[in-house]
């Protein structure tokens, strides 16, 4: 639920012309879509504190004036890999290019370093295939501690995002191996 409100919130947020993007409308915008029911949280105390943390988070991360337009704003992405054998998707949070840049931020509310891996691997290899261009870096923002992860992908190709996503899909194949 504090995934969903938390995806609205910049999704409405990103989608207002750049002028009116103030941390006041940010603050109408979180009035609007976060949770108010405490149900949704472990207890109300979980709830106010998770709140503050989030909302502090927005109002540091979101007003980035440099951020105009992005190209793409919570938009699932699907291709065919050749490669892999298979189908990947994967929902962009906000993609930002411009003739001197171009970034990927995702907004996550845990952190898990496996999935973080996971989603470099991935939104490496779907730039390649969907945008047939490399992302200058990928920012993950972290809401609840406000740590901001800015990895550069200079070191990276598109063969170990490959190896990469194989290595977890024979993983997945091995499971179901073993439970069925």
């Amino acid at each position: 639920m504090v995934e969903r409100a938390t995806q609205q919130i910049i999704y409405h947020y990103y989608s207002l012309p750049c002028k009116r993007r103030t941390s006041l409308n940010l603050l109408h915008l979180i009035s609007r879509y976060w949770p108010k029911e405490y149900q949704a949280f472990e207890s109300a105390t979980h709830m106010v504190e998770t709140t503050a943390k989030i909302v502090d988070h927005l109002l540091f991360f979101l007003p980035d004036q440099r951020i105009t337009n992005p190209i793409v704003l919570y938009e699932p992405m699907r291709v065919w890999s050749n490669a892999l054998q298979l189908h990947v998707q994967f929902t962009f949070d906000l993609v930002e290019r411009s003739k001197d840049h171009f970034i990927i931020k995702r907004f996550i509310i845990h952190e898990d370093p496996y999935i973080l891996e996971t989603y470099k691997y991935m939104l490496i290899y779907l730039c390649h295939e969907v945008f047939n261009d490399w992302p200058d870096h990928i920012e993950f923002i972290h809401l609840l501690t406000g740590k901001k992860i800015d990895i550069s992908t200079t070191e990276m190709n598109v063969q170990q995002a490959i190896h990469y996503l194989s290595l977890i899909k024979d993983s997945q194949s091995r499971k179901r191996l073993y439970h069925h």
